[in-house]
């Protein structure tokens, strides 16, 4: 039965790995986890120190700034001159305000560094390795959730559509057999992937060091890089209920698009109930924490969070696009178990359905 089934899985790849929609899609995951990555990177480039600005505006097609930096070092005066009389009187009164507050600028600027420092800091972090492979493998899960069940959908959906499931059932391959070779085999090329994509970050980690080398930063952290490892087994895992309830949904329909359009209607409707019934029932906030959404932010967030993040209890987008804060996300038990429940229940829901029905020859989609 194992050699069975590992032939009707070495099958599936030959069948995958000649269509088109496996290679899009993992150019499409490539691509946006380069457009995250390089988020981060700009976003670095684009901090800046918090001066404490006092008084500004523009004078004769110049901008003109006084700031805490131009109270500590002395340089409100020569601003003062490049302004008409009227706004020099009151920029004075704004500087002598700001002179007489409680928080002196000395404060305030300290108080910028410290901010620019951590926001700096949380930026470099998830471009240096090796917590920009643990950053990357949860963006690309986001992204991966969603791609892996447009191909778990099309992947099933096409058996019904081309015939090919009635065909292969003929020739003496169970029901059970055939289900538990396509789950295996999309697991594994969702894997795959995965590990395209933590090498395309890797390749654009080493880039960034190289662009920034000036800045003291390094090819690497001191980072855990058994992280990065852990976090590949999450992220693998957390592809499997949506790639369960792809294959559920197209055994369902009989049909590779209605498949691929019940499954992303899933994700939107997941986000509609996130969004607004937990802000107008509060029972349904216990309601979302058995959601699929929630469950997968709380397994990839736990070990995913950078350390100094200075965002750590905002608010932050579940892997299906709801707005959470972390500090609410499920415990990484919690999750596992739901996880596995919907693995599980939906699972053995497909199997229980293919089993059922009669498989009818190709319908032309």
């Amino acid at each position: 039965m194992i050699m069975l089934v590992l032939r009707l899985i070495r099958w599936e790849w030959f069948k995958l790995r000649k269509r088109w929609m496996p290679w899009i899609l993992l150019a499409i995951a490539i691509a946006m986890t380069q457009l995250l990555l390089w988020g981060d990177y700009s976003e670095y480039q684009n901090v800046r120190r918090h001066e404490g600005i006092v008084y500004g505006g523009n004078f004769s097609g110049n901008r003109v700034q006084i700031s805490c930096v131009d109270i500590v070092e002395g340089t409100v005066d020569a601003k003062l001159a490049l302004m008409p009389e009227q706004s020099r009187q009151r920029a004075l009164e704004a500087v002598e305000e700001r002179r007489a507050s409680e928080l002196s600028c000395e404060e305030v600027l300290e108080e910028g560094a410290e901010q620019y420092d951590k926001r700096r800091g949380f930026y470099r972090e998830g471009l240096v390795l090796p917590s920009s492979l643990s950053n990357g493998l949860s963006g690309a899960t986001s992204i991966g959730i969603l791609l892996i069940m447009i191909l778990g959908a099309s992947a099933m959906g096409v058996e019904y559509g081309w015939g090919t499931l009635r065909t292969g059932l003929v020739t003496g391959i169970s029901r059970r057999q055939f289900l538990g070779a396509k789950v295996l085999s999309l697991l594994l090329l969702g894997a795959a992937g995965l590990t395209i994509v933590a090498l395309s970050v890797l390749v654009g980690s080493l880039i960034y060091a190289s662009l920034v080398s000036g800045d003291g930063a390094g090819i690497a952290d001191s980072g855990q890089w058994s992280t990065a490892v852990v976090m590949f087994g999450k992220a693998v895992y957390a592809l499997v209920p949506y790639l369960v309830l792809a294959l559920f949904l197209s055994v369902l329909t009989s049909s590779s698009s209605m498949g691929i359009a019940f499954s992303l209607a899933y994700v939107v409707v997941e986000i509609i109930l996130l969004q607004f019934l937990s802000d107008l029932f509060e029972w349904f906030g216990t309601l979302t924490g058995f959601m699929l959404g929630p469950n997968i932010a709380g397994w990839m967030t736990q070990a995913g969070v950078r350390s100094n993040s200075w965002i750590a209890d905002a608010g932050v987008f579940t892997q299906t696009g709801g707005l959470v804060r972390i500090s609410d996300l499920p415990s990484q038990l919690h999750a596992f178990l739901v996880l596995t429940a919907y693995i599980v229940v939906l699972g053995c829901a497909a199997l229980w359905l293919i089993r059922r029905r009669d498989i009818a020859g190709a319908r032309g989609e």
